[in-house]
């Protein structure tokens, strides 16, 4: 993949930049935590959604006024469950979240990679939908798949958020298909096993992407 070049005011700053995604529930988090315990720069863009869709988010009177009343919380928040079954159950709603947010994601990915440009060797950009997001791929080097069987999918996610094993399968459905999302990998960490064992795969990864962003530097 092309190497990314983003152009800022005062001048263009190059960054190697590693593409981090994966199925739900494959270890997307403990794969960034374990590039971080390195001193890698995470850039996460299921965090900055979040921090987006909070209370106070200019970008909530957008979603007010395109999907009413009911797609915010009593806390003034996105009514994120509300949403998530509106989106997945039909593909014009979730092309317009997406036209909200995507925008402003992308702004402030471009604030985080100016910021960790003059001061990492790489960063990593967490996006869960990457090979599904052409703006959001167009901005790495190299693609990185977390990837685990699917029942042990369906295991985490329970444990980690009540979903019901409906609910976890109907998420799936709307996520690449895990054989084509491997194919399109420049590498997939297969993750079935224990956190020490994803740790050490990181630690040989994080080996290899400082020579590769040498080499291009």
């Amino acid at each position: 993949m092309a190497k990314i070049s983003t152009s800022f005011s005062t001048a263009s700053i190059e960054m190697w930049v590693v593409g981090l995604t994966g199925g739900i529930g494959c270890g997307k988090s403990s794969a960034c935590a374990a590039f971080a315990q390195l001193g890698v720069p995470i850039i996460d863009t299921d965090q900055i959604a979040h921090s987006l869709s909070a209370t106070g988010s200019p970008l909530l009177e957008d979603i007010r006024r395109h999907f009413g009343d009911a797609a915010i919380d009593h806390s003034g928040a996105l009514n994120r469950p509300w949403m998530r079954e509106l989106i997945f159950s039909n593909t014009s709603d979730k092309e317009k979240l997406e036209n909200i947010f995507h925008p402003a994601i992308l702004a402030e990915l471009t604030v985080q990679l100016r910021h960790y440009a003059h001061s990492a060797s790489y960063c990593i950009l967490a996006v869960p939908l990457l090979f599904e997001s052409p703006q959001f791929l167009t901005l790495v080097n190299y693609s990185l798949v977390i990837d685990c069987n699917e029942a042990r999918q369906i295991e985490r996610v329970k444990q980690r958020s009540g979903l019901s094993e409906a609910q976890i399968n109907k998420i799936m459905k709307h996520q690449l298909p895990r054989q084509l999302r491997n194919q399109q990998a420049d590498k997939v960490i297969s993750n079935n096993g224990e956190l020490h064992e994803l740790h050490e795969k990181v630690s040989l990864l994080h080996d290899f992407f400082l020579l590769k962003s040498q080499l291009m530097n």
